[in-house]
Parts: C-alpha cells; structure tokens; sequence
C-alpha cells in the first residue's frame, strides 16, 4: 500500500521534479563560479551528476554493447585449472542445505533468502571456511556473510575441538546485532585501520571485503586496494563481494549504484604475479557452471527457479 501511494506521490509532483532537474543542471554549469550553491549542495547531502563525458556513467544509452559479453581482459588470469582444483575440495553440500532459507526470528541466525549474501557466494564463503580452516579472519563489511561464516567456524569447532579463529569485523555503519554475535567489533571505517593490523593475517587467513564499490579521495576502496593488499603476507586469501569480471557490472547497477571498485581491481590484478585468482563464482557460473553448481545445491535450486540469477564473489591469494 505504501508503494502504490509513494507511485500516486511521485507523479503528482512530476512537474516539481522537472523543474528541479532543469535548475539543478543550471547550477552544476555554474558550479565553479556559485560556491553558495555548492555549500547547499553539501549541507543537504545532495549533488547533481550530468549526463556528460566528465561526469560519472548512468545513462545507458552510451553502451557500445551489452554489458553481460566478457571483456577482452588480456592481461588477466583467470587460473581455470586452480579454481576448479579448489572447488573439487568442497563437500559440504549437506551442511549447505540445512540452513534456511526464509528468515527466521532469530536476527542472529542465516539465511539465503535474507541479506545481500545469498546463495552461491554464501555457499563458496562456507565451503571456503570449511576447507582451509583460517586461524584469523578480517571482514571488512559485515552482514549475512557474517553469520554464515560463524556457521562455518561453528562446524570446525565441531570436528575439532582444538579449533578457533580470531574473527574481528571492521564494521562504521550498519548491523546494530553484531556485538550480541561475541565477535570482536571495529566501530570504525577500514581506512582508519592500521596497516599493521592486518599484517597480523598469515598463510589461510582470510581478508573479507565488502565495503563502499566506489573510488574515493582517501576512502576505503583505495586503502584496500593500493595499501592493505601490497601489505599483506604470502597466503594471505582475499576475498570481494559484487564483482562480475570479466563481465561489466550487472545491468541494474549501472547507473543506480555507479560502483567502480571492481575496475581498478582488474588493473590491480593485470599482470600481477603476486596474486593469483582461486575462486570467482561469477566467471564459474558461466564458464564451468555443471562444475561450480554442483558444489551449491542451493544455488542449483535458485538457478531453476530463476535463470538469470548471478553471482559475485571474488577470491584472490597472495602468493
């Protein structure tokens, strides 16, 4: 109800919204020489972008083709034979399928249905965890891949009750439940990290990253990339949510979200012999899908139901 009355709303003020959009790009012309408007602009959170070859891309009529083709990344292994090595380790499909899938009352207990982790990356997350085991873990962005990976420690503390993981989430924003979960808990944006905190990591920890997407002046993007990457040690396992390489962005993120993170990764990456690519569930899904699928039963079923669902896991080791 609320939604069809906000659609009554927004066109009842269709007219305002014209209106505002034509001054709004008088001023953003202006700009340089309006310092008045900009510092409304900055009080009121609100910044207007232009359709124009400065400014950021959200208007898809400038595509030269689809954005679902693989680019022609050159410069960029995507280490076939190691990834599929990787996946042949998993079993864990049992355990997969006993989590479930619509949210329950429990705020602290996973499920696919719920979050912005769903199946096939929260799948790879647990078969990961369970496979290598990390002693120290690093997530930068937290959420349902949080309380997936707790199931994941959970499982190795079962088989082995010497087991444990030092598990810390460097979380500024979101998740209010995280303390009740008996992690430790960085109220604090990543880029105010330390370097020498995460040179603690060692071989089969896990660095998990999920943060802003967007390249900023000083923000948290470039920090991982550019500062905490070339920092950490050999064996040290990476891991970013939302990437699509070596496709685009997915179609309805272009132009809502305008997210560029996974672009300076693949320049990162480019002939780069110091890491190496282990599991990228998006180029799996559509380069080794029997392969990939059969390691994510709930995926698999997800797949059915709905055959344009993506992936976006992305996992790199340093070597």
């Amino acid at each position: 109800m609320k939604k069809k009355w906000f659609i009554v709303f927004e066109i009842v003020l269709s007219p305002l919204t014209i209106i505002s959009c034509y001054w709004l790009k008088l001023c953003k012309r202006k700009l340089y020489v309006s310092p008045f408007t900009k510092s409304i602009f900055d009080f009121t959170g609100v910044f207007p972008i232009l359709d124009h070859y400065y400014e950021p891309l959200y208007n898809k009529k400038h595509l030269r083709k689809s954005l679902r083709e693989d680019r022609n990344i050159v410069s960029l292994d995507f280490n076939d034979a190691e990834q599929i090595k990787l996946i042949d380790k998993f079993s864990y499909n049992d355990e997969l399928l006993a989590f479930p899938r619509k949210r329950t009352s429990n705020p602290l207990e996973f499920s696919y249905n719920y979050g912005d982790y769903p199946s096939g990356d929260s799948e790879s997350l647990y078969n990961m965890m369970r496979t290598i085991k990390p002693k120290r873990m690093i997530e930068v962005g937290c959420g349902s891949s949080t309380l997936m990976a707790i199931n994941a420690m959970k499982m190795n503390k079962k088989e082995n009750e010497n087991y444990d993981c030092e598990y810390t989430c460097i979380e500024p924003y979101e998740q209010p439940w995280l303390e009740k979960t008996g992690l430790k808990v960085l109220r604090k944006k990543v880029e105010d990290v330390p370097l020498d905190f995460f040179k603690t990591l060692a071989e089969n920890d896990i660095l998990f990253i999920d943060s802003s997407h967007m390249i900023r002046p000083q923000g948290d993007v470039l920090y991982e990339i550019l500062e905490i990457l070339p920092a950490l040690n050999s064996g040290v396992i990476i891991h970013f949510h939302d990437i699509c390489t070596p496709k685009d962005y997915f179609d309805e993120w272009v132009g809502k979200f305008m997210w560029n993170e996974q672009y300076i990764l693949e320049a990162f990456l480019s002939n780069n012999k110091e890491y190496e690519i282990i599991l990228s569930t998006n180029y799996l899904l559509h380069h080794h899908y029997e392969k990939f699928i059969s390691k994510c039963p709930v995926l698999k079923f997800d797949k059915e139901q709905n055959p344009i669902r993506e992936t976006g896991a992305f996992w790199i080791r340093k070597k």
